[in-house]
């Protein structure tokens, strides 16, 4: 079976970005935490709640399964007889298999790439399968009932193709940012944890993410993301300028 439209829509991201290993090694985050390589915090309640960093070069895709996903391995006996240790980091393919699909999806996703990826539920828009409560947005004065909800409303009436054609990476980026604004601690962090890798939403849709099956897609929704973590990324690079510049009394320098 190919991947479906819930295929991409995976959890948060969750390893101190050592190297991940090979499928065949197991699950990435069982309790021996045998794939992955995940390092552990000093603080326990800590490492439940935070996306750990993924660091280095990662060997395979990867999709963070948060703790809110428990009730979904739980009733799914693929996914049940991993026995992950939520939260964490897995391996996509891993994943896959367990709910029956078939892993080309994700190697044409590679390829196409050129390295391998992350990604995360809470990037999407639509949980059909995996557990993420989309919050509220407040858009010009209106409120939404999510960022689905205002990409929706925003289309032209009467309908006009080509006017929406121009418009809907705009409107998407807005809703993104939004969410973002309206879920600043968990999308803040999670993002943040994806480091420099790529992001790519795989799921039957040729424009907001690639298509397993036809293996083409613009990716458009993962690249929004990737443009906030780089906005997220040079806020936090100058904020440690001014603190070492304030901590040492040496000239402030651009980051």
């Amino acid at each position: 079976r190919t991947w479906g439209r819930t295929v991409g829509q995976w959890g948060s991201v969750r390893t101190v970005g050592q190297r991940l290993n090979p499928p065949s090694a197991g699950p990435s985050c069982p309790p021996e935490r045998r794939v992955g390589q995940m390092s552990s915090y000093e603080n326990a309640a800590e490492q439940a709640e935070k996306p750990a960093a993924l660091l280095g070069q990662l060997d395979e895709p990867v999709v963070w399964l948060s703790a809110a996903q428990a009730s979904v391995v739980a009733a799914h006996p693929g996914l049940a007889a991993l026995g992950l240790a939520l939260p964490c980091w897995a391996p996509q393919r891993l994943v896959g298999r367990a709910l029956g699909h078939d892993p080309g999806g994700v190697d044409a996703a590679v390829a196409h790439l050129g390295r391998s990826y992350a990604w995360a539920t809470e990037f999407e828009n639509v949980h059909s399968f995996w557990r993420y409560d989309e919050p509220p947005l407040t858009i010009g004065g209106r409120v939404y009932a999510g960022s689905e909800a205002y990409y929706h409303a925003q289309k032209p009436q009467p309908w006009d193709k080509a006017l929406w054609d121009r418009r809907k990476r705009r409107v998407m980026e807005t809703a993104v940012r939004a969410k973002l604004a309206a879920d600043p601690g968990g999308l803040r962090e999670l993002l943040l944890a994806t480091g420099q890798h790529p992001l790519l939403s795989l799921k039957r849709d040729a424009v907001w993410g690639f298509d397993p099956v036809t293996a083409r897609g613009e990716n458009l929704l993962a690249e929004i993301w990737m443009q906030l973590r780089a906005e997220l990324q040079l806020a936090e690079s100058g904020s440690l300028a001014v603190a070492d510049a304030a901590d040492g009394g040496t000239e402030l320098r651009p980051p």
